[in-house]
């Protein structure tokens, strides 16, 4: 793994934590400005702009005190100077 590789990794990493923590300005800083939060969340996809998919984490965040949920890169690629990382993890839903 290349120092890209597991920077990249750390972002992620810290990304699911936000996420589960609903730490929404910790979690914009894991997008770029003009990037797009996708997934399936109740068996809907969804698209959503950065802060309105960082606000809906605050909802069902979990305490500190709660272990995080187990989480998973499936899938990371890279091209030039953008990455593309599926994540899968059980959470909220």
């Amino acid at each position: 793994m290349d120092a890209q590789e597991a920077a990249i990794r750390r972002t992620v990493a810290g990304y699911v934590t936000d996420m589960t923590r609903g730490d929404t300005g910790l979690l914009a800083r894991a997008f770029h400005p003009r990037g797009v939060p996708a997934g399936h969340f109740e068996n809907q996809l969804e698209w959503l702009g950065v802060e309105k998919f960082a606000a809906s984490c605050v909802g069902p965040a979990l305490p500190r005190d709660v272990p995080e949920p187990p989480s998973e890169i499936e899938e990371l690629r890279r091209s030039g100077d953008t990455a593309v990382v599926i994540v899968t993890n059980v959470w909220a839903g």
